[in-house]
């Protein structure tokens, strides 16, 4: 108040003065900033001044102005903001600014959302792979606190993964030039504090077919009505599909009697075989990972006969000084040689006689005998 005074009398004037503090926040009752929840839970965080001053409360996220909504609410005048069921999309720095004419308070919390683990992409995985090529199994995975991820092959612990040929880093496991042994059933797991969530991979090498001895060609001689066995013992990875060829065709086109196949067409039979089962027979193994081929040249041999019987004599006449054609026609195996004999020995050369047609028909004056051998048999008539 001023006060004037003079003789003439006095004269008052009040005068109010307001003096405006800046706003000031009190500190979080847990003397922390930092705000860690489950998914799924209640959110609350508090803004509370120190002081009945008045003053304007506003929120935000990651510093941008944070406004009511379905799951949001900021209630008593700003004081308190609240999120309900939280999601990961939930975490991140929360501020409060409070404001008045003469100045403003913030304060700030981290809130930390723990999600439980889970892989992105979880459905189980069967991967076929031909040996020597190269693999990636991949086993991305999602939560808070980052998940830590542990491999297993077959149900053990891949401790020693170098040692095997593979490499791994995290999330990623890595086989370079795989093999056999690689075969199996490999499983990730993504553990936190929260959950744990696995996936399996199962790995299958595949391994182009390898029949035994298919590095140099089976020859086999056997005569007439006799029976033979080729066997085609195949190995591979998936089991190799077995088919018989005969002279370059399929032996189920050919419609071959006597021909026998075992259920898993590695061993084929012939029975009570012919000339004409002579030839080219090749076994092939085949599967996704390659093919393998295996060849036998079959030889049947025939016993030579004489076209008009074995044994059977013939008795010629001829008048004396009259030339006789003695013929001896007969069929077989070749190679074949055919011997002339005369009282049951080999007949001399001589100048009166004269062979043709490769032996088979002898022109004199005497009667004679023919014998015809091969290779495996011999006849005398």
């Amino acid at each position: 108040m001023c006060k004037v005074q003079n003789p003439a009398g006095s004269a008052e004037k009040i005068i109010h003065l307001t003096v405006y503090a800046p706003p000031s926040i009190k500190q979080p009752p847990s003397g922390t900033q930092e705000t860690t929840l489950r998914l799924g839970g209640t959110l609350s965080l508090v803004c509370e001044p120190d002081s009945i001053r008045e003053s304007t409360i506003t929120w935000y996220k990651n510093g941008q102005p944070l406004l009511g909504g379905s799951s949001v609410f900021i209630l008593d005048n700003g004081q308190r903001l609240e999120i309900r069921n939280v999601q990961a999309s939930d975490k991140g720095l929360y501020t409060c600014k409070m404001t008045n004419l003469a100045g403003e308070a913030e304060l700030s919390y981290t809130v930390v959302i723990q999600v439980p683990a889970s892989i992105t992409h979880p459905q189980n995985e069967t991967i076929q792979l031909i040996i020597g090529n190269s693999i990636v199994l991949s086993c991305e995975a999602e939560g808070s606190p980052a998940p830590r991820i542990t491999w297993f092959k077959d149900g053990k612990p891949l401790e020693h993964a170098s040692h095997l040929g593979m490499i791994i880093t995290g999330s990623r496991l890595q086989i370079n030039r795989v093999q056999p042994a690689h075969t199996g059933q490999y499983t990730c797991i993504a553990q936190n504090p929260l959950s744990e969530s696995h996936k399996d991979f199962l790995l299958l090498v595949q391994v182009a077919p390898r029949i035994l001895g298919s590095d140099r060609p089976s020859e086999r001689i056997i005569q007439v009505t006799q029976e033979v066995t080729l066997e085609c013992q195949a190995e591979g990875t998936p089991p190799p599909q077995i088919l018989w060829l005969k002279d370059g065709r399929p032996l189920d086109s050919l419609g071959f009697p006597n021909v026998q196949l075992s259920p898993d067409g590695h061993s084929l039979v012939l029975t009570s075989v012919k000339t004409s089962d002579s030839g080219r027979y090749s076994c092939l193994a085949r599967n996704i990972a390659g093919e393998d081929a295996k060849v036998f040249v079959l030889n049947v041999l025939a016993p030579p006969v004489f076209d008009s019987g074995t044994n059977v004599s013939e008795t010629l006449s001829s008048a004396p000084g009259s030339q006789v054609t003695l013929e001896c026609h007969a069929s077989g195996s070749l190679p074949m040689q055919l011997t002339w004999l005369k009282d049951g020995n080999p007949l001399p050369a001589s100048h009166f006689l004269r062979f043709s047609s490769g032996g088979r028909i002898l022109r004199l004056g005497i009667a004679f005998s023919c014998t015809i051998g091969n290779i495996n048999y011999s006849s005398d008539g």
